[in-house]
């Protein structure tokens, strides 16, 4: 398996039509007050799922209904709390992700899910699913939910993927984007919601599935920085480099670029000027570089790392961009 192209991909925001389906379990109970209802999850299920003890997420989303109607003040009838578990698997299928997935499956690409999701919720999910998964990876099997690296690290072990063969797709940036940029595992960010965070930290933003095959494509061809690179990485998060352990997101890589109407491009090829008067980026010899796209930053004569701690915004180094003292 370790000589497998993987796309490992969120579901249930990404393929499935989560909003739409959480929509209208709401509304069913809350009538017009479930897009209150709706605005509200978010951050409520960020907190039980950080919680110190891990939660079945059918538990997640009873408490969440409940705490959510609580803060909205929605008055919900008996029994009404386990709404969003009894409409799941009524939930749709976004109509772009067909044709997209029984592509990337001809084109040999080894296909898994990633899913902050139970077992017992995720088997009413797969018989809808437009094509068959190679490998499901669930919240209840790490016992733990992403943004946290368990369903990353428990598919990189099981199959032996490493960054040069694996690519990760998802819709939302906090619990898929950022954990892969964490890992240094190349992403498409598939931006349903058009959230505003920071696409550069995805190889490439979409906003539907539709072109994902061939911007799939275009992220597989290897970058230099992954060339050699093994897989043991994935499993502490670092990669080592120079005989120092430094963070395993990459020291240059290309530029923000979307795919899709409405985003903004990049292009490949030579960095732009770090430094204003100075072609190309820092002259040869010197320690580190400035990323690709953070125009303006001298980090690179203070041997950035490329860690992107800054988000790319800063012209004047930080403490950490400084080397550490000998």
């Amino acid at each position: 398996m370790a000589s497998d192209r993987w796309l490992t991909f969120d579901c249930y925001g990404t393929i499935m039509d989560w909003n739409s389906g959480m929509g209208a379990a709401l509304a069913s109970v809350a009538g017009e007050q479930g897009g209150a209802l709706l605005a509200a999850y978010h951050q409520a299920e960020l907190i039980l799922e950080a919680g110190p003890a891990w939660l079945p997420y059918r538990e997640v989303l009873t408490e969440w209904l409940r705490r959510a109607a609580g803060r909205v003040g929605v008055q919900l009838a008996r029994r009404a709390e386990t709404a969003l578990v009894d409409s799941w698997p009524r939930m749709p299928v976004f109509e772009d992700t067909g044709p997209a997935l029984a592509a990337l499956s001809s084109a040999g690409w080894k296909l898994a899910i990633l899913t902050n999701c139970d077992d017992d919720l995720f088997a009413t999910t797969l018989p809808r699913l437009p094509v068959p998964f190679d490998l499901v990876v669930t919240a209840e099997q790490v016992r733990g939910y992403k943004p946290d690296l368990g369903h990353f690290r428990r598919f990189a072990s099981v199959t032996g993927a490493t960054q040069e063969s694996w690519i990760h797709v998802g819709c939302s940036w906090v619990h898929d984007i950022l954990p892969a940029a964490r890992l240094g595992v190349r992403s498409v960010w598939v931006d349903r919601d058009l959230t505003g965070h920071p696409a550069k930290l995805a190889e490439r933003r979409v906003t539907t599935m539709r072109r994902l095959p061939e911007t799939v494509a275009d992220v597989a061809v290897t970058p230099s920085w992954l060339e050699g690179r093994s897989s043991r990485g994935l499993q502490s998060g670092l990669v080592k480099q120079s005989s120092q352990w430094v963070a395993n997101r990459p020291p240059a890589s290309p530029g923000l670029r979307s795919d899709d109407e409405g985003g903004a491009t990049r292009e490949g090829g030579a960095p732009k000027a770090a430094v204003r008067g100075v072609p190309g980026g820092p002259p040869p010899g010197l320690a580190g570089s400035s990323p690709p796209g953070i125009t303006g930053c001298w980090g690179w004569r203070w041997g950035c790392w490329g860690c992107r701690g800054c988000w790319g915004r800063r012209r004047r180094p930080r403490r950490h961009c400084r080397p550490p003292r000998r």
